[in-house]
């Protein structure tokens, strides 16, 4: 549960570079990014990063396997670092991008609150219990109703 709980959006640098491409022939332009053109792009961003004291530790260096079997390097990219990479692409590559990464979070939203009503179900809704006791109300006595996300106290 903590995973779904702990998720930031992350890509790596080859679905990004799809994601980009896809974007891109939506528009009409037929220049397709290549992988190795996007890696150059974010060891550049690693590199401008050190250079005037960014953090770049949200870029993680990770591998994938080719059609051959062989190791790659890719990276594993936040959603800051994908959203700056588009910089340099059309309004509407960067703005679906945007889009897409929205979508992401969102979808990631609703994972955690279906997690939360899980752990509610299965801690015996000790939580939902908790909740109305930090806010100063007692379950099932109070006389006004008060809504909360994981369910209700009165």
């Amino acid at each position: 549960m903590n995973e779904i709980m702990n998720k930031e959006i992350r890509m790596t640098s080859r679905e990004v570079c799809e994601l980009i491409n896809q974007f891109r022939q939506l528009e009409g332009n037929k220049a397709e990014l290549r992988h190795d053109s996007l890696m150059v792009k974010i060891r550049k961003e690693i590199q401008q990063s050190e250079e005037f004291g960014f953090n770049a530790q949200n870029i993680l260096e990770v591998e994938y396997e080719d059609k051959k079997g062989e190791k790659r390097p890719c990276y594993s990219l936040d959603r800051d670092t994908i959203i700056s990479l588009t910089i340099s692409e059309s309004f509407i590559v960067r703005r679906n991008v945007i889009k897409y990464m929205n979508e992401l979070e969102k979808s990631i939203k609703e994972q955690q609150g279906k997690a939360n009503l899980l752990l509610s179900i299965y801690n015996g809704g000790q939580d939902a219990v908790l909740a109305c006791r930090v806010r100063n109300t007692t379950p099932y006595r109070n006389h006004r109703r008060t809504e909360t996300k994981g369910g209700f106290c009165r």
